[in-house]
Protein backbone atom coordinates (compact mmCIF):
# COMPACT_ATOMS: atom_id res chain seq x y z
CA UNK A 1 0.00 0.00 0.00
CA UNK A 2 3.21 2.22 0.46
CA UNK A 3 4.48 1.84 -3.29
CA UNK A 4 1.02 2.20 -4.27
CA UNK A 5 0.81 5.80 -2.64
CA UNK A 6 3.86 7.15 -2.49
CA UNK A 7 3.17 9.55 -5.55
CA UNK A 8 0.56 11.59 -2.93
CA UNK A 9 3.27 11.89 -0.54
CA UNK A 10 3.45 16.03 0.05
CA UNK A 11 4.24 18.66 2.60
CA UNK A 12 3.22 22.02 2.80
CA UNK A 13 5.03 25.69 2.78
CA UNK A 14 3.63 28.17 4.50
CA UNK A 15 2.76 31.40 2.16
CA UNK A 16 0.97 33.28 4.37
CA UNK A 17 -1.15 33.96 7.08
CA UNK A 18 -4.73 34.86 7.82
CA UNK A 19 -6.78 35.38 11.27
CA UNK A 20 -7.81 32.03 13.33
CA UNK A 21 -5.08 29.84 12.43
CA UNK A 22 -5.88 29.97 8.55
CA UNK A 23 -3.13 29.34 6.44
CA UNK A 24 -2.25 29.40 2.98
CA UNK A 25 -0.24 26.83 1.58
CA UNK A 26 2.00 25.66 -1.35
CA UNK A 27 2.14 21.55 -1.73
CA UNK A 28 5.25 20.55 -2.37
CA UNK A 29 4.81 16.54 -3.69
CA UNK A 30 1.34 14.72 -4.35
CA UNK A 31 1.54 16.23 -8.21
CA UNK A 32 -1.23 13.59 -9.22
CA UNK A 33 -3.52 14.75 -5.84
CA UNK A 34 -6.43 16.61 -8.21
CA UNK A 35 -6.66 13.91 -10.94
CA UNK A 36 -7.13 11.35 -8.28
CA UNK A 37 -9.67 12.96 -6.42
CA UNK A 38 -10.75 15.68 -8.52
CA UNK A 39 -10.58 19.92 -9.40
CA UNK A 40 -10.30 21.58 -5.49
CA UNK A 41 -11.82 24.89 -7.08
CA UNK A 42 -10.11 28.33 -7.36
CA UNK A 43 -9.77 30.62 -3.88
CA UNK A 44 -10.41 34.49 -4.70
CA UNK A 45 -8.10 37.14 -4.63
CA UNK A 46 -9.43 39.27 -2.25
CA UNK A 47 -9.30 36.20 -0.26
CA UNK A 48 -5.14 35.54 -0.31
CA UNK A 49 -4.35 38.34 -1.43
CA UNK A 50 -2.23 36.99 -5.04
CA UNK A 51 -3.61 35.55 -8.18
CA UNK A 52 -3.69 33.31 -9.86
CA UNK A 53 -4.68 30.46 -7.19
CA UNK A 54 -2.65 27.63 -8.34
CA UNK A 55 -3.47 23.85 -8.16
CA UNK A 56 -0.38 23.51 -5.88
CA UNK A 57 -2.05 25.89 -3.55
CA UNK A 58 -4.26 25.59 -0.65
CA UNK A 59 -5.71 26.72 2.47
CA UNK A 60 -5.21 25.21 5.80
CA UNK A 61 -7.05 26.01 8.96
CA UNK A 62 -6.45 24.80 12.19
CA UNK A 63 -9.62 23.93 13.93
CA UNK A 64 -8.95 23.26 17.69
CA UNK A 65 -5.64 21.25 16.33
CA UNK A 66 -7.09 19.31 13.91
CA UNK A 67 -6.01 20.42 10.21
CA UNK A 68 -8.37 21.09 7.90
CA UNK A 69 -8.28 22.01 3.68
CA UNK A 70 -11.11 24.57 3.14
CA UNK A 71 -11.72 24.39 -0.23
CA UNK A 72 -14.50 26.73 -2.15
CA UNK A 73 -17.89 26.15 -2.94
CA UNK A 74 -18.93 25.06 -6.47
CA UNK A 75 -22.66 25.38 -7.55
CA UNK A 76 -23.96 22.14 -6.93
CA UNK A 77 -22.68 22.47 -3.15
CA UNK A 78 -25.02 25.72 -3.53
CA UNK A 79 -27.95 23.53 -4.49
CA UNK A 80 -27.87 21.39 -2.21
CA UNK A 81 -27.49 23.89 0.42
CA UNK A 82 -30.37 25.59 -0.94
CA UNK A 83 -32.47 22.25 -1.11
CA UNK A 84 -31.62 21.34 2.37
CA UNK A 85 -32.38 24.83 3.36
CA UNK A 86 -35.24 25.82 1.61
CA UNK A 87 -36.96 22.96 -0.20
CA UNK A 88 -37.09 20.21 2.90
CA UNK A 89 -36.54 22.86 5.20
CA UNK A 90 -33.80 21.24 7.27
CA UNK A 91 -31.41 23.24 9.51
CA UNK A 92 -28.17 23.65 8.79
CA UNK A 93 -25.13 23.20 10.46
CA UNK A 94 -22.23 25.37 9.82
CA UNK A 95 -18.65 26.74 11.26
CA UNK A 96 -17.85 30.06 10.99
CA UNK A 97 -13.93 30.54 10.95
CA UNK A 98 -14.37 34.66 11.19
CA UNK A 99 -11.46 35.32 9.39
CA UNK A 100 -13.18 39.03 7.77
CA UNK A 101 -14.96 41.81 9.08
CA UNK A 102 -16.50 45.08 8.16
CA UNK A 103 -13.22 46.47 9.48
CA UNK A 104 -10.44 43.96 7.74
CA UNK A 105 -12.82 42.55 4.50
CA UNK A 106 -9.79 40.77 2.61
CA UNK A 107 -6.18 39.87 2.30
CA UNK A 108 -4.71 43.11 1.82
CA UNK A 109 -6.22 44.80 4.69
CA UNK A 110 -4.94 41.93 6.93
CA UNK A 111 -1.48 42.69 5.66
CA UNK A 112 -2.19 45.98 6.10
CA UNK A 113 -3.73 45.45 9.68
CA UNK A 114 -0.42 42.76 10.59
CA UNK A 115 2.09 45.37 9.39
CA UNK A 116 0.53 48.59 11.45
CA UNK A 117 0.98 46.24 14.57
CA UNK A 118 4.18 45.07 14.05
CA UNK A 119 5.44 49.02 14.04
CA UNK A 120 3.22 49.94 16.66
CA UNK A 121 5.24 46.77 18.36
CA UNK A 122 8.61 47.82 17.03
CA UNK A 123 8.07 51.58 18.67
CA UNK A 124 6.87 49.41 21.62
CA UNK A 125 3.55 51.42 21.70
CA UNK A 126 1.33 47.86 22.30
CA UNK A 127 2.08 44.30 23.38
CA UNK A 128 0.81 41.57 21.31
CA UNK A 129 -2.05 39.77 22.73
CA UNK A 130 -1.25 36.39 24.91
Amino acid sequence: AVLVNIKMSCKYKILGVLPNRIFICQRLGAAWLEEKHGYRGDVSEAVVGFSPWQKHHMLLADIQGCLMELQPLNDEDWETIYDQNVVMNESMSFLGLDIFSDDVANATAVQEKVGKTLAMMAEGTTRPRS
